[in-house]
């Protein structure tokens, strides 16, 4: 499996600020940036970057979405009552579209 294809295998859903933080460190390493690259992409200090992947301290919303919006990766508002159709429906569209990319030669 490439790394860029583990995305594909992760639930969407998340729920911890330890599983956000496991998906940024994977955008990031997933997109071969150091701590020192993308913090500066992100706009933030190295430290908060490593903080918010490993779940260390709070920071703030802020925070977090400039560096989701920075390495790629979308958060979506759902009502509680949707949560599992939604995420079945992205589970279903990320393995649709993975299975419509060509093989790696």
């Amino acid at each position: 499996m490439k790394k860029n294809d583990r995305l594909y295998f992760q639930p969407p859903m998340v729920e911890s600020t330890a599983l956000l933080g496991a998906a940024i460190r994977m955008a990031r390493t997933d997109s071969e940036l150091s701590l020192e690259q993308a913090a500066k992409i992100c706009g933030i200090s190295k430290n908060a970057l490593q903080n918010l992947e490993l779940d260390r301290q709070p920071t703030s919303f802020t925070n977090v979405l400039a560096v989701t919006q920075a390495l790629g990766i979308t958060i979506f508002a759902v009502p509680s009552s949707l949560k599992s159709e939604v995420n079945k429906e992205i589970c279903r569209i990320l393995a649709e579209d993975h299975s419509e990319k060509p093989a790696a030669q």
